[in-house]
This record gives structure tokens, C-alpha cells and sequence, in this order.
């Protein structure tokens, strides 16, 4: 299952990078590429599995501020006109997401929903 989702993640990275040249999609392929070989070497050995909420909240910064910046800026260009639509909502949904997270790392409130989104096989 980790691979599928190393797969599914690597696609989308490129297909959303290919815009901005074939060499930077690459480039940004194989650094994706290497982050997710080194985490699946890393959980294997066990020295990860610590550091997994964080790691997880990292890479949600860096979709929504990096590889998904398009949407943010038209999100931001409808508000400011006054328009609201998918964008703006998408944005509004992943903001929610990125301050729950930090309300579960950083406070830890007791019955707060922290679990993983999909059990992990045993």
C-alpha cells in the first residue's frame, strides 16, 4: 500500500509540476522520490515512527503552499473580488485541515480525533 500511495503521489506531483518545465517537474520527481524512499527505509528500520505526525504535517504544508500555490492564488484573487467558488472552498477546507492538525500536535486535547485516516495492516 505504501508504494500505491508513493506512486499516486509521485503523478500528481508531476503532472501539477509539468507546467513549469520538464526539468523542474524532474527535478521535483526525483526529490519526492528520494523523500518517500528514505521514509519507507526509515519506518522499515523503525527509527521513524516518532517523528510520522510531524512528517505528515510538513508535506500537508508543502501541498498546500507548494505544489498546490495555483489554487491558492486563484482562491485568493476570487475573495478579493468578491467571488466565492470551488477554489475558495477547496482553500477554506485545507486551511481547516492544516489547524486542526496543529491544534492535535501542538495541544494534544485529550479525546481529540489524532488517530490515522486508515488502519495500518499488522
Amino acid at each position: 500500500m505504501p508504494t500505491v500511495v508513493g506512486l499516486s503521489l509521485a503523478i500528481l506531483a508531476y503532472l501539477l509540476l509539468r507546467n513549469q518545465g520538464a526539468g523542474r517537474a524532474a527535478l521535483g520527481l526525483g526529490g519526492l522520490g528520494l523523500a518517500a524512499g528514505g521514509a519507507l527505509v526509515a519506518k522499515a528500520l523503525g527509527v521513524i515512527q516518532p517523528a510520522i505526525p510531524w512528517i505528515v504535517g510538513a508535506l500537508a504544508v508543502v501541498v498546500v503552499f507548494g505544489l498546490a500555490r495555483h489554487i491558492l492564488m486563484m482562491a485568493w484573487q476570487s475573495l478579493r473580488r468578491g467571488i466565492l467558488n470551488q477554489h475558495v472552498l477547496l482553500e477554506f477546507g485545507a486551511f481547516a485541515g492544516l489547524v486542526g492538525g496543529v491544534i492535535g500536535l501542538a495541544l494534544r486535547p485529550a479525546g481529540y480525533p489524532t488517530a490515522p485516516s486508515s488502519p495500518s495492516p499488522s
